[in-house]
């Protein structure tokens, strides 16, 4: 199987709260061979970042995926393909959830350029966007 997903780990820079085995679990269910890995550890200039299959997804290594979200993911990923970006809810794991509840752009489309020093779509690149609603990408 050819992969259709870039999934690319991003050091969070803290060693104590860095999990890529979790930061990973939820892409198992998008099947063998399906996806592939790239870390990066340091500063990076993401404008130069080109995505080499259909769809390239950013997540820090203290992040991880709800279930209900990676189950929706391969879902969003096949019948998605009317829009360049993906969103996603993100909470911050302490005492008050909610407080830190935000949206983040973290999925998108091999032609979508990113900023330089940001995980936000260069503007022009960008025709459709939506924000997946099923589940959460957790932080600590």
């Amino acid at each position: 199987m050819t992969p259709f997903l870039t999934v690319y780990m991003l050091d969070c820079g803290n060693a104590e709260k860095s999990d890529p085995e979790r930061s990973l679990s939820g892409f198992d269910l998008l099947g063998e061979g399906s996806f592939e890995t790239v870390c990066i550890h340091g500063c990076l200039d993401f404008s130069k970042i080109q995505i080499p299959t259909d769809w390239g997804i950013f997540i820090y290594s203290d992040e991880w995926m709800s279930p209900k979200l990676a189950q929706a993911l391969p879902q969003f990923l096949e019948h998605g393909k009317d829009f360049d970006v993906l969103s996603l809810y993100k909470i911050r794991a302490d005492e008050h959830p909610l407080k830190h509840l935000f949206q983040c752009p973290r999925i998108y489309r091999k032609h979508v350029r990113l900023r330089p020093l940001s995980l936000e779509p260069e503007i022009g690149y960008v025709k459709k966007h939506t924000l997946i609603l099923d589940g959460f990408l957790y932080g600590e």
